[in-house]
């Protein structure tokens, strides 16, 4: 009888690699980390085309964040688990993890809008959690890392997996932020800022669902619930403030729904099945072990378009393993058709707001072009002019933006009209400080002209003064010879 490292290299190196036999239930004792590096990073790579192909990718798609993936899975040692793996603090691989969740948390918190991580790092925890079949440590995960469970429970961050591979080059490999708007036909992707932090901001239409995104929502039903009944900490003071001024009961603040139009034709549903499709009802394999694949495979719209003979097969499956979707195909086994087109009604979130904060940081780079024309020995105290003209702008700033969004907000009015009301109010703050800087330039010119009118002066003084001088030594001279 085979080994367990017999059987796992033979499954490793088999031409259709068996997903069902990497879980660490097939082999529980046993590391795919004995096997040679080079095994272990093909591997890794049939596992990443997997998870691209239910993206609706190849690696040609994004080559580089492909790659990025595959060392990912190496690096965070993912066939080295086992049986006894949990997903936590002790997990190779992990600190990353908890530190991009915690970052696109920190982004949410901030901003407002959909966190994600990047797409090597969500990869990673889709195929510890489904190829591999690691456990999650919930007690454990809530008090180390309770900023993962949020991101992947509350906020569902595996629905942007598609968008998150298409970008990842532009998001420079760190957490980011997600914004919907239906009529981008091409993701943007833009930069923005606070203090010395930058973060990226993609806009995107509704990415189309993939499998592991309902099979990671089971996976977080509970911890999801749990997280959306406890209390949220408060948050800092600004960030609560503009909360409040753009929290609202008016019609459009609430969720918008949405009508789409999707389809699917048969090829594209038996590419998605891959090699499941000759597995099914296959007495060399496991068939239990399917059962995820195929929870991830399987919708209404697949089933409709379902080659009779593969229809069958897989309601004698469903009737042994998966009860509720042998119901489903029992529905439509007499459909035969080649493409289904429906329609999916799906809620969006209404524009975020687009305006931001000047800082004086900034304010004081705007200003750098003075300093040149500024006498190393007025430097100091130029500076410390223009801080104190500034400062009393920026206040009168942050307040002009929690109050102009307050009364925007109840207005009714459009995010577009709030936009452009913002952007008329920020260029008239800009224009007054222009102008007291341009004042304060005079000022100090003609400071500059009144020290040379004194130095002048004082010139003349001094001239005047030694011409006395030498009078009055001439005097004296003459005194002398008349007293001698």
């Amino acid at each position: 009888m085979p080994t367990q490292e017999e059987r796992a290299l033979q499954t490793l190196q088999s031409r259709d690699l068996d997903f069902s036999g990497l879980s660490v239930q097939a082999y529980r004792d046993f590391s795919f980390g004995d096997i040679d590096l080079n095994t272990q990073r093909q591997v890794c790579s049939e596992i990443v085309d997997e998870i691209f192909r239910q993206a609706d990718l190849v690696k040609h798609d994004a080559p580089e964040c492909w790659s990025d993936a595959v060392h990912r899975l190496m690096k965070g040692k993912l066939l080295e688990t086992t049986a006894n793996t949990t997903l936590d603090g002790s997990n190779p691989g992990w600190k990353k993890i908890r530190c991009r969740s915690k970052k696109a948390m920190k982004l949410y918190k901030r901003v407002g809008k959909s966190p994600c991580i990047p797409a090597p790092d969500m990869i990673y925890v889709i195929a510890m959690l489904f190829h591999r079949g690691v456990g999650l440590d919930e007690a454990s995960l809530q008090n180390s890392s309770p900023h993962f469970l949020e991101l992947f429970g509350v906020h569902d961050t595996t629905k942007w997996l598609r968008v998150a591979i298409l970008n990842c080059a532009e998001t420079n490999d760190r957490s980011f932020l997600v914004e919907i708007d239906q009529e981008m036909v091409v993701p943007q992707v833009r930069h923005e800022g606070f203090g010395h932090h930058t973060f990226s901001i993609v806009t995107t239409a509704e990415p189309p669902t993939h499998q592991y995104r309902g099979l990671v929502n089971s996976r977080f039903r509970h911890t999801q619930l749990q997280l959306q009944s406890d209390p949220r900490e408060p948050l800092p003071s600004e960030e609560r403030s503009h909360r409040e001024s753009t929290a609202s009961t008016d019609d459009d603040d609430s969720p918008i729904e949405q009508v789409l139009t999707r389809s699917i034709t048969r090829a594209q549903a038996l590419e998605r099945a891959g090699d499941l499709v000759n597995q099914v009802r296959n007495p060399h394999f496991d068939q239990y072990a399917l059962k995820d694949r195929m929870g991830l495979w399987l919708s209404e719209p697949v089933i409709r378009v379902l080659p009779m003979g593969l229809k069958k097969q897989v309601l004698l499956y469903c009737s042994d393993h998966l009860p509720d979707w042998s119901v489903k195909i029992k529905e439509h086994y007499y459909e035969d058709r080649d493409e289904h087109t429906w329609r999916e009604t799906i809620e969006v979130a209404p524009a975020e707001q687009a305006y931001g904060k000047e800082t004086l940081g900034s304010l004081l780079a705007e200003l750098k072009t003075v300093e040149p024309k500024i006498h190393p020995t007025e430097l100091r105290d130029v500076v410390t002019g223009l801080r104190r003209r500034i400062r009393p702008h920026g206040k009168h700033w942050d307040k002009l933006l929690e109050d102009m969004a307050s009364v925007l907000k109840g207005s009714g009015t459009s995010t577009a009209e709030q936009r452009k009301t913002l952007a008329e109010e920020m260029s008239q703050q800009r224009q007054v400080l222009g102008e007291e800087r341009q004042a304060f330039i005079q000022e100090r010119q003609s400071f500059a002209q009144e020290r040379e009118t004194f130095a002048q002066e004082r010139q003349a003084f001094a001239e005047e003064m030694s011409q006395q001088h030498q009078a009055l030594e001439d005097e004296r001279e003459t005194f002398a010879e008349e007293v001698s």
